[in-house]
């Protein structure tokens, strides 16, 4: 009889732990999780789970759809930061891995900064899920403006 052990979450469970521990509201820090996790919808991640699909991102045909792709890396989501006024709103995601990425977002505790400020990219990786949700079961296109309204 074989027995399966199952095997823990991909991602950095440090890292996982930072995220738990940040002020961020429950339900982006349940997102954060399973986007470290691998645990998100993207086209990559069902493809590895042996879900037979195309993993062209829907968005822009140009790559695959990895998690890392649909928040960072995609032109939509590109744009999206370019007019975020956040700490994306340069170029410097293009290269980095999907933790590098959210290691850049987690909040700088800084006095002049609001809290609100501080979260908003936390929230526009929300909206990009939404957004891409949007467009694969609603067919629905979202502008970079509506994506970014947070």
């Amino acid at each position: 009889m074989q027995i399966n052990i199952p095997l823990p979450p991909s991602g950095s469970s440090a890292f996982k732990t930072r995220i738990w521990k940040s002020s961020i509201p429950p339900k982006i820090k349940h997102f954060f999780w399973r986007v470290l996790s691998g645990a998100i919808g993207s086209s990559t991640e069902l493809s590895r789970r042996g879900i037979p699909i195309d993993h062209t991102c829907q968005r822009c045909s140009s790559a695959s759809e990895s998690i890392n792709h649909l928040l960072f890396e995609c032109p939509h989501s590109r744009s999206v930061w370019r007019q975020s006024n956040t700490i994306f709103s340069g170029s410097q995601a293009q290269d980095n891995s999907l933790e590098e990425n959210i290691e850049v977002l987690l909040p700088r505790y800084d006095r002049s900064t609001s809290k609100e400020i501080q979260l908003l990219p936390f929230w526009i990786c929300w909206q990009l899920w939404k957004s891409r949700n949007a467009l694969i079961f609603n067919k629905e296109i979202w502008s970079t403006y509506r994506t970014r309204q947070c």
